[in-house]
């Protein structure tokens, strides 16, 4: 103990802090043998008051508004909001979509279209054109989730795909950000005849299979 700085020293005696521990370290629960291994030593309140606790992995789930949008069969370089966001704190997100796609209209079976997907932080409305925020970077991570839809061979009306992907998002705004879910920047490949009235219908609405989460990369 150092009485003239008021410091106490565990395997020392000059410590150089209030309370400085030199060696192996334990700090026991109340109840012995409770601690799981790989538990983290946490704050319980705002006194500085702990326990071990096991870390849980922060995640957050998206929200939905509106019905989602309808995605032609043509070429385009547009990207329109769909309806589905998430907030997210500062930090590094993987961003995981699942989007199920219904597609209608009279179709042959060379014919598709391919649709990439992402984030803006703009303020737009449901089916309004945006931009990709620049929170995305290739260099820290993938910036779309793309998919395919093509011809039924069957020649059904409609069918339905469940696409799934990770965008990673980082938040270095030092607030809560909004990223709104994008779709578009289409392209389409077409056999013969055309496709007539090919439409995915309501992209992002409030189907079963579609969400969008965010887990915390630490």
């Amino acid at each position: 103990m150092d009485a003239a700085h008021n410091r106490v020293g565990v395997g020392m005696t000059n410590p150089q802090a209030n309370f400085h521990v030199k060696g192996t370290r334990r700090f026991e629960n109340a109840t012995a043998g409770s601690v799981t291994v790989g538990s983290v030593l946490s704050a319980t309140d705002t006194n500085g008051t702990a326990e071990w606790k096991t870390p849980a992995t922060e995640t957050i789930v998206g929200a939905l508004t509106g019905n989602g949008i309808d995605i032609p069969f043509v070429t385009s370089l547009d990207y329109k909001y769909t309806g589905r966001s998430i907030v997210l704190p500062p930090g590094k997100w993987a961003v995981t979509i699942t989007q199920l796609t219904r597609t209608e209209g009279t179709l042959g079976n060379s014919d598709w279209l391919f649709v990439r997907s992402t984030f803006s932080d703009q303020n737009i409305a449901v089916g309004e054109v945006g931009t990709m925020s620049s929170d995305l970077n290739l260099n820290i991570g993938p910036t779309l989730m793309s998919f395919r839809v093509k011809g039924f061979s069957d020649g059904s009306p409609q069918q339905f795909d469940v696409f799934q992907g990770t965008i990673i998002i980082n938040n270095t705004s030092g607030g809560n950000k909004t990223y709104r879910y994008m779709a578009g920047n289409t392209v389409i490949g077409q056999g013969n005849p055309n496709p007539i009235n090919a439409t995915i219908k309501n992209f992002g609405g409030a189907w079963a299979e579609t969400n969008i989460y965010a887990t915390a990369i630490k």
